[in-house]
């Protein structure tokens, strides 16, 4: 599992950049996008998709983000599949998380793609690296 984040931070040093040519990868077919900010970020995030649905046109891309925006995107032709789990609600604490992490593990995806980039996707894909996911 290829799990690509945004490394554009300032404080990350130059030398651990990569480049990698994903698209040239046969063996990726299925990709989660994680999204789960407010509104204007969900929808800004929305050029990200545009461009990940051309690299790779034959792939199966889920969208996860949050109960709210899940409606946005339900017909979205970029899209195959989008999901939540209610972590700031409902679903907040241990019981959410380790439904996410049961989701994304069960899915198999080939590359994750954190368009979030907090402490918590942070926190969760370590706990699913960690749990052999």
């Amino acid at each position: 599992m290829n799990i690509l984040r945004y490394l554009d931070q300032p404080w990350i040093p130059k030398s651990i950049h990569t480049v990698r040519n994903l698209p040239a990868q046969t063996d990726i077919q299925r990709i989660l996008i994680i999204k789960w900010g407010a509104m204007g970020d969900v929808i800004v995030s929305t050029a990200a998709l545009n461009d990940i649905r051309a690299a790779f046109p034959h792939a199966h891309i889920t969208l996860n983000t949050m109960s709210a925006f899940e409606h946005f995107f339900k017909d979205d032709p970029r899209v195959n599949e989008v999901f939540s789990v209610d972590l700031r609600g409902k679903e907040r604490g241990w019981g959410g998380m380790m439904r996410w992490l049961q989701k994304v593990r069960t899915s198999r995806y080939d590359l994750i793609v954190d368009l979030q980039s907090v402490d918590r996707t942070r926190m969760m894909l370590a706990l699913l690296q960690l749990s052999g996911g």
